[in-house]
């Protein structure tokens, strides 16, 4: 009787259907760690054929990111029959660098013997990139908000250049940088401060307006960048014992008036991207305002206006970052910020008040980032895990803003919008009154939005239906009096239209 064997044939054989056609990346290694099997989807990721991966060592791909220790702590790990799992670095055929989640285990007989090891990986580069480009933007936002307190706190002009200096070299990670003061009387650009050169390059510098790449930035009042400085290296052959290779030279206004100019150097050839040029601009404004504050300290508008704009293109840069992260965001956030504020204003809310709800607004879901993209643009209803899961947004968003002294006034958005009136909602299951008022407001916003647009798992209502169900859950999910403001606000105004 082969029953038994016929089945368990069958059933190896549709196991192996499923790993054929599994979305993740699948290989087995012998006990030597070569490669004799590796699905299509590994193929695709790694760019690799299998009869160029078959009896090679996963390694092929390592990116050299990671060190040997890294390896042998992963080897040790499985070959005593132990599951390894981490975050893999890799590097695919046509030499990109990409990011995977690995569990890495050993295939074991029925008697516990170890025949094989098994490596299942999931390419997490999007969600990787996200997160940096989050992490890129605070930290940008900390050193633009640190020198904003240097510029306010010292009248020292060396002392605040000195910060600005620091913080471009750390931000845009360049290997020299000096600042360019500009002197009306004799209509000539001099050094102020400088970092990270290894001669005295540039410290005795006086150009006049016009002159060199400096005085070209200044007298043109646009960035002047070069990639090659190998030409220049006769009319400045300091240039060339540094090593200097790339270069941007960007001028310094602040009101209407020539500052002075900042300098950026690279021993390599460098090509920025429009937001390492953003963060440059913030900068070069900071610089420009430090200037001028130490010149004319009473003037501090406009200060604030160019720091107000970084402060905000780096929150819509969280937004950016977490679209990428969450499809179901796309859009939403800028949507909901502008009908908040309407029914914000509507309910007495003004001044800075109204401009911290706009920010948390802006960043109700910005916790979405700690959670599982897979949960997030799950094509269906999520089970009582996922469901618990995306929950803990709120928290998350709370503890990312919590430590930004600017941001706390915004806080009781992120933390509290999915509160409910009844008491129902969370994280902390407040009720009525007890839930801030901004929070109360955006709630409604919040799931007219949702509910009025495409989501993975269902297709948009249809307003009547929204409204109703807004109607219908006052006094339950939603603040009375707010439904009313919102109708009075929104629906009106449409009727009328």
């Amino acid at each position: 009787d082969i029953t038994e064997q016929v089945e368990n044939t069958r059933a190896l054989a549709r196991l192996g259907q499923v790993v054929e056609q599994a979305q993740v990346s699948v290989c087995i290694t012998d006990l030597e760690g070569s490669i004799i099997y590796a699905n299509p989807f590994f193929e695709k990721v790694s760019g690799y054929q299998m009869d160029e991966l078959y009896g090679g060592n996963p390694r092929l791909l390592k990116s050299g990111y990671q060190d040997d220790a890294f390896y042998k702590v992963l080897w040790d790990t499985i070959s005593s029959g132990k599951t390894w799992q981490g975050r893999l670095l890799n590097r695919n055929k046509r030499g990109e660098i990409y990011y995977e989640d690995a569990v890495i285990f050993p295939v074991k007989t029925a008697s516990g013997e170890i025949i094989n090891y098994a490596t299942v990986k999931r390419e997490v580069s999007a969600e990787v990139d996200a997160q940096n480009q989050i992490e890129r933007q605070l930290s940008r936002l900390e050193a633009l908000h640190l020198i904003d307190v240097t510029i306010l706190s010292s009248m020292d002009i060396k002392l605040t250049l000195d910060v600005v200096l620091g913080e471009a070299q750390k931000e845009l990670g360049l290997d020299a940088v000096d600042l360019l003061g500009f002197d009306v009387a004799a209509q000539s650009l001099s050094c102020l401060s400088r970092l990270g050169f290894e001669t005295d390059a540039l410290q005795h510098t006086s150009l006049r307006l016009g002159e060199g790449l400096a005085g070209k930035a200044a007298l043109n009042r646009e960035i002047v960048q070069v990639k090659d400085l190998k030409d220049f290296y006769e009319k400045a052959p300091q240039l060339a014992v540094e090593g200097f290779k790339s270069y941007f030279g960007v001028p310094l206004v602040a009101r209407g008036e020539i500052k002075g100019v900042l300098e950026i150097f690279f021993r390599r050839e460098f090509t920025p991207d429009d937001e390492w040029l953003g963060f440059l601009n913030a900068i070069a404004g900071q610089a420009a305002i430090a200037i001028e504050s130490a010149q004319l300290f009473n003037d501090l508008n406009q200060k604030n206006i160019d720091l107000s704009a970084a402060y905000e293109s780096t929150l819509e840069g969280w937004v950016r970052g977490l679209e990428m992260h969450d499809v179901e965001t796309e859009g939403h956030s800028r949507r909901v910020v502008k009908m908040s504020v309407r029914l914000a204003q509507r309910m007495g809310i003004t001044g800075e008040s109204l401009e911290h709800m706009r920010r948390g607004a802006l960043l109700h879901d910005i916790g979405k980032l700690g959670v599982s993209k897979a949960i997030l643009n799950k094509n269906g209803p999520l089970n009582v895990e996922e469901r618990a899961a995306v929950e803990q947004h709120t928290i998350y968003g709370r503890d990312m803003l919590a430590e930004i002294a600017y941001l706390q006034p915004a806080l009781d958005i992120p933390y509290s919008h999915h509160e409910k009136w009844d008491g129902t909602g969370y994280p902390l299951g407040l009720k009525g009154t007890a839930i801030p008022f901004v929070a109360r407001i955006f709630a409604i916003i919040d799931v007219y939005d949702a509910l009025s647009y495409d989501r993975p798992y269902r297709k948009a209502w249809d307003n009547e239906k929204v409204l109703d169900y807004l109607q219908e859950n006052s006094g339950t999910h939603f603040d009375p009096s707010v439904v009313d403001a919102f109708f009075a606000e929104f629906v009106f105004e449409q009727d009328t239209d």
